[in-house]
């Protein structure tokens, strides 16, 4: 019964588990980040590539 006592009354892992809420909140936020910008990029990549494959080969 002492065990318990002292797990509920200790906040060492409180801080861990905050730890773990912060990183999970900015991980959803990269990704929704990037989600969001994903079209636009791709369209970057689309347009650098066919300007790319426009250029004259070199002999």
């Amino acid at each position: 019964m002492r065990i318990w006592k002292f797990v509920w009354r200790s906040r060492d892992g409180a801080t861990a588990v905050e730890y773990g809420v912060l990183a999970m909140a900015i991980c959803v936020a990269i990704i929704t980040g990037l989600s969001a910008t994903s079209s636009s990029l791709n369209n970057v990549f689309i347009t650098l590539d066919n300007a790319i494959g426009e250029l004259p080969a070199r002999e």
